[in-house]
Order: structure tokens, then C-alpha cells, then sequence
């Protein structure tokens, strides 16, 4: 009996260990590249703020972009800062569906007024494409975090909405973003968030058409979904990050995020040549 109760003490002890670490996903594996992007739908109804919060700053990514996030609901704004980023907070007219840019490279913030109004809730919903644009030696990003309308409504209409907003407002070419009336700026994308689609959509044959990549060809896992019904995400892959196609993506991965229903997403990345 002694021995049985030492044997269940020390499975006790593991267990707890186990436990107390069961966020803390080890990232050593994981290659650093010149630029590490993070997309991570927190949900707006998760409390769990400490625990995603330290599963954040464990990622270590360059930039992260935060779906429906709610700074001191879901996350630690504060500790974020802390750990040497620089944050940015979009606001939707529904709290849910605000969208937060972290990087550790101060950039210009962009517009507030870039979303897609999704009319087939009670109240209309803007979902915002979170800009935020910045330098890294001598090459210039806009990093566009974005939330798209859910399934439920997100009709092919809705699509052809979202695209012509990109066009509209960032016209891409072959992986390139050049603007500018006087000298020209030329800046490399980068689009990420939760999509709400399935790759098999011919929507996503239009990013391609852009010069814009998943990166999710360079995850080994071809099963590594972001979302399911339970919390439990083995349903379906709808959290992306697109990335123009004059990058390098070295890998792509998904981590558990506490108390939502989606994982999140991150891919490493070495820059354009210039």
C-alpha cells in the first residue's frame, strides 16, 4: 500500500508539473528568419488573460495580429508593452470584432476607416483591415490584420466586396504594393487573420492572382487546423497569413490559444532581396 501511495504521489507531482506547463509550447524548433508573423483570433468572450497572454510572448514573433481582441479582457496590453512591443488597437463599432498589431518595429499606423459592413446581423458589424505600415533594412511592409464576416453570412458577394476594397485600396501587383504620385514607394505585403473561408475556395485563387502566398505551404502538417465548434480546433482551416511572394517563408506552425475556439497561426519568414 506504501508503494502505491509514493507511486500516485509522484504521478500527482508529474501531473501538476504537466498542468502548471501545459501553455508553455517551446518554440526552439521553430527557425527565426529575418521576420516572424503571428495571427491569433483570441476571441472576444475569453477571460483568460494571463494564460494567452504568456502564450503570446512565448511565440516571440516580430508582429503580432490580434482578432477580436479586447486589451485587459483576453490579453495584457501592458505586458505586452513590457516585452518591447509596440501596439496598435483598431476599433470595430462591436468590441468583439476589434483587431490589435503588435511589433517589436515601431511603425505608422494606418487608416481606421478600412472595413467590409456585414448588414445580416441585427446591427451591421464592421470588420476592419487593421494597416500598419513600417521599414526593415531598407525594405517597406503593410501589414494588414483583418477579420472577415462568419460563414453564416459571408456569401460570394461578400467576397467580391472584399476584394474590390483591397484593390481599391492597395493595388497589388505581382507580390508588389507601389504608390505614390511624386516618387514611388514600393512595399511588400503581408495579410493575415481569420478569413473565415476554406482554402478550397476559389476566393483565395484571387490572392493568388495578387502575388500573395500562404504560407501554410511550408507547414509539415497538412491536417494542422485553426478551428472547431468544441474549442477543440479539428474542423476546418480558416486563420491565415498571405505573404507576397518576393519572401522566403521558411515555416509555418499553429499553437493553442487558452479559452478560444481557434489556434493560432505563425510562419517565419527571411525578406525580399533588394
Amino acid at each position: 500500500m506504501g508503494a502505491m501511495i509514493k507511486r500516485l504521489s509522484v504521478f500527482l507531482c508529474l501531473l501538476s508539473l504537466v498542468s502548471s506547463c501545459y501553455y508553455f509550447q517551446p518554440v526552439e524548433d521553430f527557425p527565426k528568419g529575418d521576420v516572424s508573423v503571428l495571427s491569433a483570433n483570441l476571441l472576444g468572450s475569453n477571460s483568460d488573460k494571463e494564460k494567452v497572454t504568456q502564450v503570446l510572448l512565448g511565440q516571440d514573433c516580430s508582429v503580432m495580429v490580434l482578432v477580436e481582441a479586447k486589451p485587459e479582457l483576453n490579453f495584457i496590453q501592458s505586458d505586452i508593452e513590457s516585452a518591447g512591443y509596440y501596439v496598435y488597437f483598431f476599433k470595430s463599432n462591436w468590441s468583439g470584432f476589434n483587431i490589435v498589431i503588435a511589433s517589436k518595429v515601431a511603425g505608422l499606423e494606418g487608416r481606421h476607416d478600412n472595413y467590409i459592413q456585414d448588414v445580416n446581423y441585427p446591427d451591421p458589424i464592421n470588420f476592419l483591415f487593421g494597416e500598419l505600415r513600417y521599414s526593415i533594412a531598407g525594405r517597406n511592409f503593410v501589414l494588414l490584420g483583418t477579420h472577415m464576416p462568419s460563414p453564416y453570412s459571408f456569401e460570394r458577394s461578400s467576397q467580391d466586396q472584399v476584394m474590390n476594397k483591397l484593390s481599391s485600396l492597395y493595388p497589388i501587383n505581382k507580390g508588389v504594393l507601389i504608390e505614390g504620385s511624386g516618387p514611388e514607394i514600393t512595399s511588400y505585403p503581408i495579410v493575415c487573420g481569420d478569413f473565415n473561408a476554406f482554402p478550397q475556395e476559389s476566393y483565395f485563387r484571387e490572392f493568388e492572382k495578387l502575388g500573395l502566398v500562404d504560407s501554410f505551404i511550408k507547414n509539415p502538417d497538412p491536417y494542422d487546423y485553426t478551428w472547431g465548434f468544441s474549442g477543440e480546433p479539428v474542423l476546418a482551416r480558416i486563420d491565415y497569413i498571405l505573404v507576397s511572394e518576393h519572401f522566403t517563408i521558411l515555416k509555418q506552425t499553429t499553437f493553442k490559444i487558452p479559452g478560444s475556439d481557434h489556434r493560432g497561426v505563425k510562419t517565419a519568414l527571411n525578406l525580399p532581396e533588394l
